[in-house]
């Protein structure tokens, strides 16, 4: 019955998604890669001010071959680091449509290989039918189909997070910081990750993470000029920022929301990442003994505390998921039937509080009581170290 459930739930979430590609192939609006292709065609023009909304509102215009009416959510902000909008110029030189089918279905590639590669770290440990519904969970959740038809880039971003796992598990630190630091592209899927990183002593894996950290911002400089630096603080203070936070599904959420303040979401965030870090700090020895679950931890703490983050982004808990359940198979399979019935079940309080931030908090405080169970001292002669999250028999 089990499984039949499992079946059920996954084979629904990857028809949605392949329902959700087939809107965006045809002809959907994808207005988050409107405001990143204006955004390049504006560094493509030779212009710093990728963030106003004037400058954006005519391109996108150009981009669509009409304005929209007054009272729409015109322009599309970019609040995106501007090396997104340099790296997207030959794509954005495309026609619109052109520019967005590459993008989706590059993502949609990248969202199926990491599944498979998931799902291949994840089946020794667990069987099939609990890896495939762990990795499924998430990869393919109704958020990740947000993502599709918004032209977003997260499949692609967690495809680098899990190229990243697997490499640190075979000792290829170097590889491994590399392809970690394309989540610089969206920083609140990785601030969290690189003190993880710097505790555990994973020196070369933070190593090219903090250079590609460096180089996205003196690059960014380079391209908007001092004068514009201070440009997107005003983008992320505009109604379409504020109203993409008020739908977020973050632990933050559950201080910004109720009290409508975006600044009651910072503060609970920068609480967070502090309390986190001090974790972190405490459990550096056991973290400095498994890469892979710091990695895991600083993803996991990333996603779930970043004060702005869409559904789809939640994506990439897939990646601590599978640790998770490698180390503890039923454990991780339940936190991917709740998160999964947390985004398909309706939610009355929906517009006070977030069931799926309620879900991450709960599976948070799951993870750190097992994790301090793993590391309760016990008399049992050891050969090795011991998993963060994996109690040995006594």
């Amino acid at each position: 019955m089990a499984y039949a459930a499992v079946a059920i739930a996954g084979g629904f979430l990857v028809v949605r998604t392949l329902i959700a590609l087939h809107e965006s192939l045809g002809g959907g609006t994808a207005v988050d890669y409107l405001g990143m292709a204006s955004a390049a065609r504006l560094v493509a023009a030779g212009s710093h001010c990728v963030y106003c909304p004037a400058h954006l509102a005519a391109a996108q215009s150009a981009l669509l071959g009409y304005t929209p009416p007054p009272g729409s959510a015109f322009p599309i902000p970019f609040v995106s680091p501007a090396v997104l909008a340099w790296l997207l110029q030959p794509l954005a030189a495309l026609p619109l449509q052109t520019g967005t089918d590459i993008l989706v279905l590059a993502g949609v590639a990248a969202m199926a290989v990491a599944a498979t590669l998931l799902i291949r770290y994840l089946r020794p440990a667990t069987g099939m039918p609990i890896a495939g519904g762990v990795v499924v969970a998430f990869v393919f959740s109704l958020g990740a189909a947000t993502g599709i038809l918004l032209g977003q880039i997260d499949g692609i971003l967690l495809l680098c997070a899990t190229a990243s796992l697997l490499l640190l598990e075979r000792r290829h630190p170097w590889w491994a910081g590399i392809l970690l630091a394309p989540l610089l592209l969206k920083p609140q899927l990785l601030w969290l990750a690189v003190p993880a990183l710097l505790l555990s002593s994973q020196w070369r894996t933070s190593v090219p993470v903090l250079a590609g950290g460096a180089a996205v911002a003196v690059g960014g400089l380079l391209l908007v000029g001092t004068s514009h630096v201070l440009d997107v603080v005003g983008a992320v203070g505009t109604a379409t920022y504020h109203q993409l936070n008020a739908q977020g599904n973050t632990l933050p959420e559950l201080f910004a929301r109720p009290l409508g303040s975006d600044a009651a979401g910072w503060v609970a965030a920068a609480a967070g990442a502090a309390l986190a870090v001090a974790a972190m700090a405490w459990q550096r020895k056991r973290l400095r003994a498994h890469p892979a679950e710091a990695l895991a931890v600083g993803l996991a703490a990333s996603v779930a505390l970043s004060p702005h983050l869409g559904d789809y982004s939640l994506m990439l808990l897939a990646v601590p998921a599978v640790v998770l359940a490698r180390r503890r198979p039923m454990a991780g399979a339940t936190v991917a039937a709740v998160f999964t019935a947390s985004t398909l079940v309706p939610f009355p309080g929906q517009r006070v509080t977030s069931l799926v931030a309620l879900t991450l908090l709960a599976s948070f405080a799951w993870a750190v009581r097992l994790a301090l169970a793993a590391a309760a001292p016990d008399r049992t002669p050891a050969t090795a170290p011991r998993s963060m999250v994996t109690a040995h028999a006594r």
